[in-house]
């Protein structure tokens, strides 16, 4: 197998079956302190526990409390590290219910704590090196943990705090976490009531993202409240092309008042494929959109398309009919940059197959639509250029 097929396979491992699943206490309970054993002999630094109480968490905010509480009571018992804040662990939940909150909450919201999703591309890493090196035992027990239902580990010196699995986890076809669907990427549902202002609605617990970018869960459950206001007050630059995308192209270009700066067209031709003998060969809860999509994108290695690179199925062509494309480039009469102070250039799409429009961010120093094609496409082969697809 391929390093991207490790990949999969270990994203694949934990979809959909162990989504909402508790986790497997005899696996955590066996392998956890094999783990810190190895943490403690290669990162002498740590100090960490041989034998960590475990602590389970339903949700990444639940993780995040009961680590901040855990910690202010080792700090307030002058951090000893086998102190008496360790008794507070078989009550934390009881605590949290009671509406028990830390003076200082951390900032970072635990979802890069160890072995969480974002982690699987390098299990799949190690595992194809592992093709022709022996593994060592720190990787056979991760291994083994990936598979009991936990999410993530906080790793502290005395205790191991693990978020049980989502309800909901939702990735693209290329392997990332997304929410094409406008449906939040990942969801957990509490048992305890943790509501305090910062992303929790009720007993929910939910995070959003767009091809691997972390945004805020108010833009796809909301996204009539991305105001022109919440796009230029945005500083992050990639979250900003994402908010236009969410809301959609007319809407962006009405909000913001483009105005044309150059226009031309381009002869080309679409290549018509049949999209039911496609479906044969793609697992059903595949989407037609996500078909076409796949259909006319090569995949990693350039040579094959993302379909038959993922699904080793190839699209089966009809035949061939001509099209124009229309291509305008507008500039923005809004500062669209807060940071560099500088409008905003965009050239306007419109895909011949589903009519769609995309407004494609150029840089200000384009200054015809021709530029701005040649700019976007430069590193994509000549052929690609020209053609698009539509199913029969």
């Amino acid at each position: 197998m391929t390093e991207k097929e490790y990949h999969q396979k270990w994203i694949q491992a934990i979809l959909p079956t162990r989504l909402g699943q508790p986790i497997d206490m005899e696996v955590a309970k066996a392998n956890i302190p094999k783990m810190y054993a190895i943490f403690a002999d290669l990162l002498k630094e740590m100090r960490v526990s041989k034998n960590p109480t475990l602590v389970i968490a339903d949700s990444p905010r639940n993780a995040r409390l009961k680590y901040d509480l855990l910690r202010e009571a080792w700090e307030e018992g002058g951090r000893e590290d086998d102190g008496d804040y360790l008794k507070m662990v078989p009550v934390l939940d009881e605590i949290i219910a009671s509406g028990k909150r830390p003076k200082k909450p951390t900032t970072n919201n635990m979802m890069s704590a160890f072995m969480g999703i974002q982690d699987y591309d390098w299990f799949g890493s190690y595992e194809k090196w592992c093709e022709s090196n022996p593994p060592d035992e720190s990787f056979e027990i991760l291994k083994l943990l990936s598979q009991a239902n936990i999410f993530n580990c906080i790793i502290c010196t005395h205790v191991c705090i693990m978020t049980c699995m989502p309800e909901r986890l939702t990735i693209n076809e290329e392997f990332q976490l997304d929410c094409a669907d406008l449906q939040p990427t990942m969801v957990w549902n509490s048992k305890g009531s943790y509501v305090d202002g910062s992303g929790v609605q009720g007993e929910r617990w939910a995070y959003a993202y767009w091809r691997n970018t972390q945004i805020p869960v108010e833009w796809i459950e909301n996204p009539e409240n991305i105001t022109k206001e919440v796009i230029l007050s945005e500083q992050n630059a990639e979250k900003k092309r994402i908010a236009v995308e969410i809301i959609g192209a007319e809407k962006f270009a009405a909000m913001f008042d483009l105005e044309l700066i150059d226009s031309h067209e381009e002869e080309g031709c679409e290549a018509v494929f049949d999209l039911d003998e496609v479906r044969e060969n793609v697992p059903g809860d595949i989407s037609d959109e996500q078909i076409r999509h796949m259909a006319s994108k090569l995949g990693p290695d350039g040579k094959v398309t993302l379909l038959e690179y993922i699904y080793g199925c190839q699209r089966k062509f009809t035949g061939l009919k001509d099209v124009k494309k229309r291509y305008e480039l507008y500039r923005s009469k809004d500062i669209l940059d807060p940071i560099v102070n500088e409008k905003a250039q965009f050239l306007k799409v419109i895909c011949p197959s589903t009519d769609r429009v995309y407004y494609l961010g150029v840089p200000l120093n384009v200054t015809t639509s021709k530029e701005a094609v040649n700019y976007l496409w430069q590193d994509v082969p000549e052929y690609e250029k020209t053609m698009t697809l539509q199913e029969t």
